[in-house]
């Protein structure tokens, strides 16, 4: 896929008005109500789509698991993505699609193609003369952002432990939390993604996230964005895995 081009295409979404088509109002897809589904936070796992520019189509079908969207129960969210950029905006939902409202005068609107407890997949269409951009893309859920106090359970294969954990001041990228991660009980082929997730309250809750991706069973995560200092910020490992997703315990740590 050309990434560049879908970054282009992202900040034009908020700039231009644009004509986005959909495969019809069917909402099967949604098991249940999909404002309480939606929300929490949801990691990419895969992409698939085609881009046609002046009558050159390349397409895509490959694992990506770059993107963290975080849906909050006050209709607020954002959408981070590894090393490169990250937005906050408010979304709300009509039928089977998903409006995300940065502020600007256009909105994003994504047909939600399947939405359950554990898997989410959007669909973006966008035509004009001498161009067409389609995906779909598919989410898994690694954490809740509700404003109810649950907690998540495991319910995978394996373990994951923080086995270090440190933040520092760096000349070139600023403030950085690194976690080292060590997984166990489970092999490398059977992991989706081991990551982290965090924020500043108890419950390691909030927009903190990092991802070593697939086939990994252990290595460590660096986290660059959103962070304050002399923040004391609350962070645990997350192994998913072909079986279901674990949890490791909550680590501390304060930013200099």
């Amino acid at each position: 896929m050309k990434r560049s081009n879908y970054l282009w295409l992202l900040g034009t979404l908020f700039c231009t008005m644009l004509c986005f088509t959909a495969c019809g109002d069917d909402e099967d897809g949604i098991s249940g109500d999909a404002e309480s589904l939606i929300v929490g936070a949801w990691q990419s796992t895969r992409t698939n789509g085609y881009e046609i520019e002046d009558g050159e189509k390349d397409q895509w079908d490959e694992k990506y698991t770059e993107d963290k969207f975080i849906f909050n129960d006050n209709g607020s969210g954002s959408l981070y993505r590894r090393n490169s950029f990250n937005y906050s905006f408010n979304w709300r939902i009509s039928g089977n699609k998903l409006i995300l409202d940065e502020g600007s005068d256009e909105e994003e609107q994504y047909t939600i193609s399947q939405l359950n407890a554990n898997t989410l997949v959007l669909t973006l269409n966008y035509k004009e003369k001498g161009y067409e951009y389609y995906s779909q893309d598919t989410y898994e859920r690694i954490g809740s952002n509700t404003s109810n106090g649950d907690k998540e359970e495991s319910t995978g294969k394996g373990s994951v432990k923080i086995t270090k954990i440190s933040a520092q001041k760096k000349t070139t990228t600023g403030l950085q939390i690194e976690v080292t991660l060590q997984t166990s009980g489970v092999s490398a082929s059977e992991i989706k993604s081991l990551g982290v997730i965090g924020g500043p309250t108890s419950d390691a809750e909030g927009s903190l996230y990092a991802s070593l991706g697939g086939g990994q069973t252990s290595g460590t995560c660096k986290i660059v964005a959103g962070l304050k200092s002399k923040t004391t910020y609350y962070i645990k490992g997350v192994l998913k895995t072909t079986s279901g997703t674990v949890y490791s315990s909550i680590k501390s740590v304060t930013t200099p």
